[in-house]
Parts: C-alpha cells; sequence; structure tokens
C-alpha cells in the first residue's frame, strides 16, 4: 500500500478554455464505460443500479466521513453498527423517483438478496457485498477506467500532483 497523506491532486480549472474538449469527451465516455460496467457485472440497469448505489453510498456513509479506519480496508464485512441505513424516502428523493418506483426497484433487489432491511424498514446493502468476485472484477475495471482518465488529464494538466513540502509535480 502506498502512504498517500502527502499527495494533493490541483484541478487547474482554466486550463479547461484551451484543452477542455478530449477531456470532457473523455469523462463521458467513462461515465457510460462505467455504467456499462455496472451492468455486465451486476446485472443492474439504469433505475435499478441508481437506487442500488444510492443504498451502498448510504452504507458506508458514515464510514467513509470519518477517514478511513483499517477494518474499513479490504473486504471482509462491516460490522453492521458501523453502518447507515436509507429509508425509501430517502432514495425518491435523493434520485427524483416516484416513491411507488422505488419501492418496486427495493422489493426486486431485496428477492434478488442484495439488501439487508433494518429498524423501521430502513435499508442496507447485504453484508458480503465486497467478496463477491463479480464486485472484484467490477472494481479493477473501473478502477482501470479512472486511472486512464486521470492520466489523460494530468497530460493535458488540467491535474497536477503535488507531494507535500515539493510543490507541482
Amino acid at each position: 500500500m502506498i502512504d498517500d497523506s502527502n499527495i494533493v491532486l490541483h484541478v487547474r480549472a482554466e486550463r479547461f478554455v484551451t484543452v477542455g474538449r478530449p477531456a470532457a469527451y473523455r469523462l463521458a465516455s467513462s461515465f457510460l464505460r462505467q455504467h456499462d460496467a455496472y451492468g455486465r457485472h451486476l446485472g443492474l440497469r439504469a433505475n435499478k443500479l441508481l437506487v442500488f448505489l444510492v443504498i451502498i453510498v448510504a452504507t458506508i456513509q458514515r464510514l467513509v466521513r470519518s477517514g478511513l479506519p483499517p477494518h474499513w480496508l479490504g473486504t471482509a464485512p462491516l460490522d453492521r453498527s458501523a453502518i447507515g441505513f436509507i429509508s425509501r424516502r430517502g432514495i425518491a428523493r435523493t434520485l427524483d423517483l416516484p416513491p411507488e418506483s422505488v419501492r418496486r426497484i427495493v422489493a426486486e433487489l431485496d428477492a434478488n438478496d442484495w439488501l439487508s432491511m433494518g429498524p423501521r424498514g430502513m435499508i442496507a446493502n447485504k453484508p458480503g457485498m465486497m467478496e463477491r468476485p463479480e464486485t472484484m472484477a467490477l472494481l479493477a475495471e473501473l478502477a482501470h477506467d479512472v486511472a486512464a482518465s486521470a492520466e489523460l488529464m494530468i497530460r493535458l494538466g488540467l491535474i497536477e500532483i503535488e507531494r507535500a513540502g515539493t510543490g507541482a509535480d
């Protein structure tokens, strides 16, 4: 593992005026490729994928806000006391979807054993999602795409890397 505590990325927004088109293309293309990757690896499309991603983010949001505790790294299931839940109403509000659509999608995801139901009907993703083989393949594909996008933006001067104490690279 790399000690990244001294690396800072700076976005040079003023450079988008002169070299923004290739970055805009790459980012839009990356978004579509990532959406396709989720669909291929998890079998989820459009609204069902968005609902599931909101549930995943809500599940780990508390941990992310507190930094990266050591037990958060890796793929072992998280202690349920450390995770968060979200309501169907919260999902509908976040995605601007009709509540009935969210109820239907949540029922489908639950029927496929992707969800855990918590107190008062609150929802989290099922423990062990990180251990599934399709998750690892998906993460590797997503990371490759993000790295390629970052590499292009670094080459274009849209992102600069700084190591603490040395100035921009």
